[in-house]
């Protein structure tokens, strides 16, 4: 999309008025296109109520004015002629053609002189093609679906969406989409009457960030701003650290696909067999990245070592540094290349990029991640006030290392994938998360959950359009099911909407779709 549009709007019986879309442009006046808002600018004042009726319609929510929306434009009348910033506008308009002509085909009372009439009485003649009535004629001798869709080529789409209506015919249509790339406060509010429910039995915090700006949701008696851990979702920070080294050129890309390299005194640290294996089978920072390096685990150990200090009335581990986890490494590898989810090998990713700048792995998330984003509560040790279950013995003496484990809150969470947003305009950057972000990145979406027995964490980002849903939960199951049913009831609807089930987090999703 481009930064200023032009569009013609067909506000049916008002007629049709054009309009200025510029992006980033203050104005009382503006609605939201794909993530981006846009102020509404016309020639003539007297037009502005009709062109902003119109756009509310076709995009529910998405508009704000210091106007009144009187909604006097009808779903059948509003239209954009022509959508010039839809990409995919003809492709959109053939088969809208399409599915009417076999629609109106399959309708037991339809006929011909019905359909011809339609078109052939009044302003419409002027579209039709030169040899409509035989085309017409023939296509319903032979119920052609495809002959009837070609006497359709030259029909405006408000035209098209009248015949749809004045019929009823069962075929979406675009006047009927919601706007995707927002949280309309009607579905904001439907998900804090829902979250707020005793009987629904969440228990956190959700943030949502839209390019609207915030919105936060809990549950009775939650904070937005108190921290939780997020398990795993610390992976997303520690791999973006190293798409931020490589974008500011304080490493090389090629550096990725080079043996995982490592201070010594690290390595002397690690199993015997851990340390054969990085000596032989020599696996590249990018396959540990991807879980694909042949590396195990160390928390079932350092959990272990938790829980028998706790149960021996002894302090539990504190751990300082990242290094301080290297002594619950277990002695495990798997065959280099076979997928295999490894906590020690995304700690050793910290600790390689700790290797290659000289300067610790805490000290390179703070510049280069934590601060740029704006996130303010962000540490490896509990902090005073943390939300945890408190039937978990082990979860408040949860530390974090490169591998997750972090304590922050919802919003500061939020704060990533505003700040990942901001950077989609940089194609550089877009194309390194692209190559190298397998661990969180997945057609135009972000995406990473965490969780233990007792407690979960997920964060979703499409930074595309500036959405964010960031929510932390002292509860297991929770937070990844919360997720999946903002996605299907919020934004995940078909584009051509149409009524669904009531809000329901037990519903799930395929997390691979994108918007």
């Amino acid at each position: 999309m481009s930064h200023e549009l032009k569009i013609t709007v067909d506000g049916g019986r008002y007629g049709l008025h054009t309009a200025t879309l510029k992006a980033d442009f203050p104005s009382d006046n503006s609605v939201m296109l794909e993530g981006r808002r846009y102020a509404v600018i016309v020639d003539k004042k007297e037009e502005l109520s009709v062109v902003l009726d119109t756009l509310n319609v076709l995009y529910p929510g998405a508009v704000t004015s210091s106007e009144p929306l009187p909604g006097r434009i009808s779903k059948m009348e509003a239209c954009l002629v022509p959508l010039t910033w839809a990409q995919q506008d003809d492709r959109y308009l053939l088969d809208l053609r399409s599915r009417i002509a076999e629609a109106y085909l399959s309708k037991p009372e339809g006929n011909t002189e019905e359909f011809k009439t339609f078109w052939l009485d009044g302003r419409l003649r002027q579209y039709c093609i030169d040899n409509f009535e035989d085309c017409v004629n023939e296509a319903f001798t032979r119920k052609d679906a495809a002959l009837l869709t070609q006497a359709l080529a030259n029909m405006p789409e408000n035209s098209l969406v009248a015949f749809v209506r004045t019929f009823d015919l069962k075929v979406p249509t675009r006047q009927d989409a919601i706007n995707r790339f927002i949280f309309s406060s009607e579905s904001v509010q439907e998900l804090r009457e829902y979250v707020q429910n005793p009987a629904v039995g969440f228990s956190g915090v959700i943030v949502l960030q839209d390019a609207n700006g915030i919105h936060t949701v809990t549950s009775e008696g939650m904070d937005p701003n108190t921290p939780f851990a997020i398990h795993s979702i610390g992976k997303v920070f520690s791999e973006m650290l190293v798409l931020r080294l490589i974008h500011e050129g304080l490493i090389l890309e090629t550096t990725l696909d080079q043996p995982i390299q490592l201070d010594p005194e690290v390595i002397k640290q690690l199993p015997s067999l851990v340390q054969l294996h990085l000596k032989e089978q020599k696996p590249t920072l990018r396959q540990v990245m991807i879980h694909q390096g042949g590396l195990g685990e160390y928390l079932n150990k350092y959990f272990d070592a938790i829980e028998q200090a706790i149960e021996s009335g002894k302090k539990p581990p504190q751990m300082e540094r990242p290094e301080d986890f290297l002594s619950y490494a277990e002695d495990e590898v798997v065959p280099m290349g076979k997928t295999h989810y490894s906590n020690l090998g995304i700690l050793l990713v910290g600790l390689s990029l700790q290797h290659l700048t000289k300067i610790p792995f805490d000290v390179l998330l703070r510049r280069h991640v934590l601060e740029p984003s704006g996130i303010h509560h962000f540490s490896s040790q509990r902090p005073i006030g943390a939300r945890f279950n408190p039937q978990d013995p082990l979860a408040a003496h949860i530390c974090g290392s490169p591998a997750g484990g972090y304590w922050t809150t919802a919003t500061d969470l939020c704060k990533l994938g505003k700040w990942i947003a901001m950077q989609w305009s940089d194609p550089t950057f877009v194309k390194l998360i692209e190559t190298y972000g397998g661990e969180f990145y997945s057609q135009g979406q972000i995406w990473h959950d965490g969780i233990i027995p007792s407690s979960s964490a997920c964060f979703s980002s499409f930074p595309k359009y500036s959405i964010t849903i960031a929510i932390l939960s002292d509860k297991n199951p929770g937070a990844s099911e919360m997720d999946n049913a903002i996605r299907d009831h919020m934004l995940h609807k078909p584009l051509y909407y149409a009524p669904g089930i009531p809000f329901s987090y037990t519903h799930s999703s395929n997390l691979a779709i994108g918007l």
